[in-house]
């Protein structure tokens, strides 16, 4: 009897500790020890977002003498529950750290900024696989390797049309009004002779223009382009409306077939085959990929000043202005916090306002293809870049014959095209080929792609 009672009484004490033990269990986060902080909630409104702006951060902590949101917020206050309005460019992690003399709990909370929905690829002008300099309908329009476009708003749009700037070895320089009837294609400026001579729309020549930008210019805000020619080694302008009869090209900076690496005054300046441009249209500023010297150049007026990198010396360190190094910077674009954009041929590095250069995906130095995030992704010919509304960055790799995006965390996927298939296939993001594409610009969730040895431009939307 005492043997039987006393087995029912050691089963009825094990039920109880396990109950206990469940409780204990149950009332502590996984990420915390009895004593520590618990966050009960961390949210935002909203959370997704399809343009940048404001994000209201909310949280609800117990037990907390201290609060901390990592990315950009810093110490918050009160410590138990409160919000903080934060204005969030893109995709972003937020970290919420709770913390008292027991120790410190935290929770994540990811944005996410997914950019557009593209789906199509087509050809708006050019004709897959045949050389010329024809203007015309969009469909009879023929180009002689494409290099660069630039596109925006066109100055007669009523809806979406927009014009779209293309460079390359027409010694033209050209532009297609897309989404007008038949996408008609024209000469801005240029009479397809070689020559880097400035003048109006009868007198000015071009060569081999590489690199093509919008700007803007005198309070009118009429839009222009800047572009590169990497053979004569200089940047110039077109100051008014491709329709504009009074436009006229002028050299910004550097002497025509005279290269090198001079800081200096514009006139004084000089460039080494210069070929991704952009421009800063709150500043004023242009930067330039000028690749064979291996760095970033910036021109503010009459001034123009190495930006990043060390003229002759390749590389592909990180760091503060002269001491990062560029393999072959090609593309270059501004996001949002005016920080710069380079297509580095095997990888993809940032500057910050500062001049700080880092890597944001890929291996400088390492050919391949691959998805991934950051140094795990792999590029091969990183030549075309931009940057949609939210901070999402799209590449285009002449080797790889890819479109590429990346998050402005660092991860990358493919958005068109086969890795090493070449072809002029449009259609679905899944079937649609390209052939050795350079130029890439973005406007109004469209891509636009010089696809260069196709002899055509692409849309993607």
């Amino acid at each position: 009897m005492f043997d039987r009672r006393w087995q029912f009484m050691n089963r009825s004490w094990l039920v109880t500790l396990g109950f206990v033990l469940i409780l204990i269990l149950t009332a502590c986060p996984a990420n915390s020890v009895p004593g520590t902080p618990v966050i009960v909630s961390f949210s935002a409104t909203p959370s997704v977002l399809s343009e940048p702006q404001e994000i209201k951060l909310e949280w609800q902590v117990t037990g907390a003498t201290e609060l901390e949101i990592d990315g950009g917020v810093g110490a918050v206050t009160p410590p138990d529950k409160g919000s903080k309005s934060v204005y969030v460019y893109g995709a972003k992690t937020f970290v919420l750290k709770a913390k008292n003399a027991q120790g410190e709990v935290s929770k994540s909370l990811r944005i996410e900024a997914p950019g557009p929905t593209l789906s199509l690829v087509e050809t708006v002008a050019g004709q897959a696989g045949v050389r010329g300099g024809a203007d015309g309908p969009g469909s009879s329009a023929t180009f002689n390797y494409p290099y660069g476009v630039a596109v925006t708003k066109d100055a007669g749009a009523t809806g979406g049309e927009v014009i779209v700037y293309i460079v390359g070895l027409n010694e033209k320089i050209r532009y297609a009004l897309v989404g007008y009837a038949g996408n008609p294609v024209g000469t801005a400026i240029g009479k397809g002779e070689s020559g880097s001579v400035d003048g109006d729309a009868n007198t000015a020549l071009v060569r081999a223009p590489q690199g093509i930008a919008i700007g803007y210019d005198s309070p009118a805000y009429e839009a222009y382009a800047y572009w590169t020619e990497d053979d004569s080694c200089v940047v110039r302008k077109l100051t008014a409306y491709p329709l504009n009869g009074n436009r006229k090209a002028v050299t910004v900076a550097g002497k025509a077939y005279t290269c090198g690496a001079a800081d200096g005054s514009a006139a004084a300046a000089r460039f080494n085959r210069p070929t991704g441009i952009v421009a800063n249209t709150r500043t004023g500023e242009v930067f330039v990929a000028d690749t064979s010297n291996y760095t970033i150049r910036r021109i503010y007026g009459d001034s123009v000043s190495t930006f990043a990198g060390l003229a002759g010396q390749p590389g592909t360190a990180d760091g503060p202005g002269a001491s990062a190094r560029f393999l072959r910077p090609s593309g270059i674009a501004l996001n949002r916090q005016e920080e710069l954009l380079v297509a580095d041929n095997t990888s993809v590095r940032k500057i910050t306002p500062d001049g700080q250069v880092s890597t944001l995906a890929g291996k400088p130095g390492e050919f391949g293809y691959k998805d991934g995030l950051g140094s795990e992704a792999r590029f091969n010919g990183a030549s075309g870049i931009a940057v949609d509304e939210v901070g999402n960055i799209y590449v285009s790799e002449d080797g790889n014959h890819t479109i590429r995006k990346i998050t402005p965390d660092g991860q990358v996927s493919t958005v068109a095209g086969i890795a090493g298939v070449t072809g002029a296939a449009d259609g679905s993001l899944s079937v649609a080929t390209f052939n050795r594409p350079w130029g890439l610009a973005y406007y109004n969730k469209q891509l636009f792609v010089a696809d260069t040895y196709n002899q055509t431009i692409r849309r993607i939307r």
